[in-house]
């Protein structure tokens, strides 16, 4: 029990010191912040002490004779907690439903390793003879080769941009894989005296200064809310298999199923915490991608023929003028809303891209106050509960309104109805999972059609 109390401050430090370098990033990018040259060493020590305690702690957690596989576990739901906590109050990071709640599946599930992971050998194991072993031998090479590829892919992809997949794989898992030697090397201390002790406390040493480097870098360089996730469970699953290949965990297990089955968890809450990450969405969208040609009309998913839809109803028509032309502008208006749906439905179009559209339509008016954007924000219903909860309030984004424009609201909110206007584009987006999509810009859609 004091081995796992350990290991969760030690994995709370961890986030707190990843968290300070991500604060200031933050600020930078997206404020324009300047801090002076004290000002950022300052911050990086701060992150340097915080990691460094939290790998102390860690290590000490296993040396008292905490079993790898239970305490690394612990310290991730210890990590991914005290993230979520950090990233909301410092302003950097919304965490939607499945955000909050993967993190709290996965505290769950690693709460439960405590009753169910491997259970520390009654007689001294010899260290000597564990990695004789032939399956250890191999392992450890694995280790070897795939530390070596990650290092030199963090050396090419250290330029990228902070959301880069390419650079936040290569830092997560190159600091997976020492994180686990080390802590196997931290494993050995009670296990060893002398001289290999000795090799033992300088090889986790190094291994510590190293990680923590490649730790401050990829703090400072890629998306903490993505890289914490992916690093911690590349290492829950680098280490489960370290704890069967050279720890002999499968002798000290009574239940190896629900064993396995938590680890199951684990990963899956990490990878919902993940909300940016969608793997099976990605290959699922690269899929239909690689099977169309828009430009021969080949379009065999919904997606790609709501777009050809869209791109004949753009084309030059005699018929623009007149009765011909409302039926034209209605037409559009479907096309436009059936490739938004189909694009918010199916991924192929994300909501900071639909933001973008928004923000966009709006530039082209000024970003001035419309009778249609007041109607919208009158519907949206978090103004509707701060109306409820300030009731003067209501009003005020009527006062701004121009008298031409009020009298377009007016109309527009005939006995609570939508307006013809809002109806035309919206009829073909009400009760689809563009919803939400529409409860951001369904006014601008209307207008740009």
């Amino acid at each position: 029990m004091v081995g796992a109390l350990i290991a969760c401050s030690g994995g709370a430090l961890t986030a707190t010191g990843a968290n300070v370098l991500s604060w200031s990033s933050h600020r930078q990018r997206t404020e324009g912040r300047e801090f002076t040259r004290m000002q950022l060493l300052g911050l990086n020590l701060v992150c340097l002490i915080l990691n460094v305690a939290g790998s102390v702690m860690f290590a000490a957690s296993v040396a008292i004779g905490g079993a790898v596989a239970t305490v690394m576990p612990l310290q991730t739901g210890a990590n991914l907690l005290a993230n979520m906590f950090w990233q909301v109050y410092l302003d950097l990071k919304h965490f939607t439903k499945s955000m909050r709640v993967g993190t709290l599946i996965l505290v769950c599930a690693v709460a439960e390793l405590v009753d169910i992971g491997p259970q520390e050998p009654d007689q001294q194991v010899d260290v000597s003879e564990l990695l004789a072993q032939p399956l250890a031998r191999a392992w450890i090479a694995v280790l070897a080769i795939c530390t070596v590829i990650s290092f030199v892919a963090c050396y090419l992809t250290k330029g990228r941009e902070v959301r880069s997949l390419a650079k936040l794989g290569s830092f997560a898992m190159a600091v997976s894989i020492l994180t686990v030697l080390g802590a196997s090397v931290a494993k050995t201390f009670g296990l060893l005296n002398g001289f290999p002790l000795m090799v033992a406390e300088g090889s986790w040493f190094c291994l510590g200064v190293v990680m923590m480097g490649l730790t401050l870098l990829a703090n400072a360089g890629t998306d903490v809310s993505m890289y914490i996730p992916a690093q911690l469970s590349s290492q829950l699953l680098i280490n489960m298999v370290t704890g069967f290949c050279v720890w002999r965990d499968a002798e000290y297990i009574s239940s190896p199923r629900a064993y396995l089955l938590v680890y199951v968890i684990c990963i899956m809450a990490v990878y919902l915490i993940s909300n940016e990450l969608d793997i099976a969405g990605q290959a699922s969208r690269a899929y239909w991608i690689r099977q169309s040609k828009l430009s021969e009309a080949v379009a065999p998913s919904a997606f790609g023929r709501s777009v050809l839809a869209l791109l004949r109803s753009w084309q030059p028509s005699d018929g623009e003028a007149g009765a011909g032309g409302a039926a034209l502008a209605k037409d559009r208006c479907a096309a436009a809303g059936e490739v938004l749906q189909q694009g918010l439905e199916n991924g192929m179009i994300t909501d900071k891209e639909m933001a973008a559209l928004a923000h966009g339509l709006l530039q082209e008016q000024g970003c001035a106050p419309t009778a249609l954007l007041v109607a919208w924000i009158e519907r949206a219903q978090h103004f509707q509960a701060y109306c409820e909860h300030d009731p003067s309030f209501k009003d005020h984004f009527r006062s701004t309104l121009s008298a031409p424009e009020w009298e377009k609201l007016q109309a527009l909110s005939g006995e609570g109805q939508q307006g013809p206007l809002l109806q035309s584009c919206g009829s073909s987006l009400a009760g689809s999972s563009i919803s939400r999509g529409v409860s951001a810009q369904g006014p601008l859609l209307a207008t740009s059609c």
